[in-house]
């Protein structure tokens, strides 16, 4: 069995150290260089959010090469609430992973786009980035970075409403006048109907139907009608006949009961005139045989009696329809009418009577002043015009005071129609005074609240008051009165989300300087796609060392002292930090075993910032001889140390002293 001896021994030895996790600590010691800014992508948005720029710029010799880096935005209002918004992912050049790619060497920029919601919960919000940094398996968090403030809203498109009336072209809202109805030189008419037996044409006042209440007073307003308007244009009389008698005497029973009716007419005229005044007896006869009368034969009415059947309470009226429409000729139509006499009592007594008849129908003429009479009297005698050519005057100027002058007096002669109080909205509208022009709509609205106008010039005016539900609600109900409001609720519903960003006094901005820099960088890092890679490499070095020749001796000085002050501030900071208690790390030490070939692989466990205890295994074997001699070496030994380390020589490289015991 081969003798070994153990060796307790103390030990004294210089070990340079390099930590794998040096790097990630140097990445969170640096992380206020890294430049944060955002900025709305536009002001104004749709689709119920709003976009966000974040950007920034990583320092020279910054990111690791193997580390990776997850950033993600978020919003947080007064109440803690917080919305996470998109992740952005960042890599160092070696490692994998799936980020935005950060050079080490010359640092880079990024720039990310971040949809806001819209939520009423974050009007008032603040725009945070939460950091996290990892290589292999350790991940730190980096400190919580507040950017700027965001006030999200909503509005809708503005709008510049015209005035106009219904039916004309126009595109955007637009205040609407009610129309005038007046109608120069329109005709208006009166009628009335004489009924006759069977087979007659002479009167018989004493016929149900010529006795009915309701007819004996049509009568008699044909003639206080002709005199109202003083302007018969003409009578138009039809002499009808029942369908069940023989066609050639339905024909004369037509013509002559049009005749009969005529005469009725004249006769009648004459006796109401005379009864009027003696002024008016004398010229009688002369305005009766003025008037235009012109006579029309209808024959057999079977239009008539098919419409009247179809209203009848006749149980089989489809049957007797159908019978009769059946039927080849007009003979034979009229023996089945004759036929259903017997049967259906209906048709005897009701329908057939109300068919044989002479129908009067006068029409006058209104509205046959001029423009011009009308405009002197509505300044001179507004109340000697009716309401249409009240309204109908307003249009004739442009004044509006004129104009607001002619609405007023028509509210007042007629207060009940809402015509001229919509009118009056309106130029209410013209002068700018919405809350004036509200009331009148009201008012208009309140004497007939299903009008489609009125509705429109409440849904806008509304809108203008940035009412948007009541404006949504009187669109609709304009729209079931008839008006095509699909722009207006287009507008109504097209919502514009709205975003202002004010920047964080405490967030890290890019000065002047950090700009122009990251514009070196970006000149830097972009390579020419179809160039040679030697060239390319080339042309940078020839680019650097312009740049290096022309900068400025004194920028290079105030650099340097800026390099250095950072430097001392960093190292105050590093002093000044916690120590990381528990921390394991894993190191290849360079010492004098080195030199046989023994290189030490060492793990660590830190109990303070410069304090902690590794344990070390070293080992080597030459077979034949060491350093020349025929003496075969063997060597294993362990170390527990105790290790002090108190300053960074050069990136990742400590300079430490250790003391342990060890066997070999």
């Amino acid at each position: 069995m081969r003798t070994r001896r153990f060796y307790l021994m103390l030990f004294f030895s210089i070990s340079v150290i390099l930590f794998s996790n040096c790097q990630l600590k140097k990445m969170v010691q640096n992380q206020d260089k890294i430049t944060y800014n955002a900025k709305p992508d536009a002001a104004e948005s749709r689709g119920g959010k709003s976009t966000v720029a974040v950007q920034g710029t990583f320092p020279e010799k910054y990111f690791a090469k193997k580390a990776t880096m997850t950033t993600t935005p978020s919003i947080r209002n007064s109440k803690g609430e917080v919305v996470e918004l998109s992740p952005i992912n960042f890599q160092g050049e070696k490692a994998k992973a799936s980020g935005q790619v950060i050079n080490y060497k010359y640092g880079s920029e990024y720039k990310s786009l971040q949809d806001i919601p819209y939520s009423p919960n974050f009007e008032n919000s603040t725009l945070v980035l939460n950091s996290t940094i990892k290589k292999g398996k350790k991940e730190i968090p980096l400190n919580e970075k507040e950017i700027g403030k965001v006030k999200l809203g909503t509005k809708r498109q503005e709008i510049d409403p015209k005035l106009g009336y219904k039916g004309q072209t126009s595109s955007g809202p637009t205040y609407l006048y009610t129309e005038h109805n007046y109608k120069a030189y329109d005709a208006v008419e009166q009628t009335a109907t004489i009924y006759f037996d069977f087979n007659s044409d002479a009167l018989n006042w004493n016929l149900a139907f010529n006795k009915k209440e309701e007819n004996k007073q049509a009568l008699k307003n044909l003639f206080p009608f002709v005199m109202e308007y003083d302007s018969v244009k003409s009578v138009d009389i039809d002499g009808w006949a029942s369908p069940e008698g023989e066609l050639k005497r339905n024909m004369e029973l037509a013509n002559s009961r049009s005749s009969v009716a005529q005469k009725w007419f004249q006769r009648e005229f004459k006796k109401y005139l005379d009864n009027q005044s003696k002024e008016m007896r004398k010229v009688s006869n002369s305005i009766v045989n003025s008037i235009q009368f012109n006579l029309y034969d209808r024959g057999e009415d079977w239009d008539g009696f098919i419409a009247a059947v179809r209203k009848s309470s006749i149980s089989d009226k489809d049957k007797v329809i159908n019978v009769i429409q059946s039927q080849a000729t007009k003979d034979q139509k009229e023996q089945q009418i004759r036929n259903m006499i017997a049967i259906y009592d209906e048709i005897d007594q009701e329908i057939l009577p109300s068919l044989r008849r002479a129908h009067l129908k006068v029409t006058c003429l209104i509205n046959l002043r001029s423009d011009e009479e009308i405009n002197r009297l509505a300044s001179s005698t507004p109340d000697s015009l009716s309401l249409n050519e009240l309204l109908y005057a307003a249009t004739l100027t442009d004044d509006l005071t004129k104009k607001k002058e002619i609405y007023t007096k028509a509210t007042e002669l007629y207060p009940n129609d809402y015509r001229a109080y919509n009118n009056l909205g309106c130029l209410s509208v013209a002068d700018d005074n919405l809350d004036k022009a509200k009331e009148l709509f009201e008012k208009a609205n309140d004497m007939e609240s299903n009008n489609d106008i009125v509705l429109n010039n409440l849904g806008i005016i509304s809108y203008q008051e940035q009412d948007y539900s009541k404006a949504e609600t009187y669109f609709v109900e304009s729209e079931k009165a008839g008006m095509d409001q699909s722009e207006n609720l287009g507008l109504v519903k097209d919502t514009i989300y709205t975003i202002e960003y004010i920047p964080s006094t405490s967030a890290v901005q890019p000065s002047q300087e950090a700009v122009q820099k990251a514009e070196k960088i970006r000149t830097k890092t972009e390579k020419p796609v179809d160039q040679d890679k030697a060239v390319v490499e080339e042309a940078e070095a020839a680019k650097v060392a312009e740049e290096a020749a022309t900068e400025d001796t004194k920028v290079k000085r105030e650099k340097a002292a800026d390099k250095k002050a950072q430097k001392e501030a960093e190292e105050v900071k590093s002093e000044s930090a916690p120590a990381e208690r528990g921390e394991f790390n894993r190191a290849i030490k360079l010492n004098a075993l080195t030199l046989i070939g023994a290189p030490g692989i060492a793990y660590e466990i830190k109990f303070a910032k410069h304090f902690s205890v590794q344990a070390e295994a070293v080992g080597t074997y030459y077979k034949n001889g060491f350093l020349g001699t025929d003496k075969p070496l063997r060597l294993i030994s362990g170390f527990a140390q105790v290790r002090y380390y108190p300053k960074e020589v050069f990136r990742g490289f400590f300079v430490g002293l250790n003391v342990g015991f060890g066997y070999y």
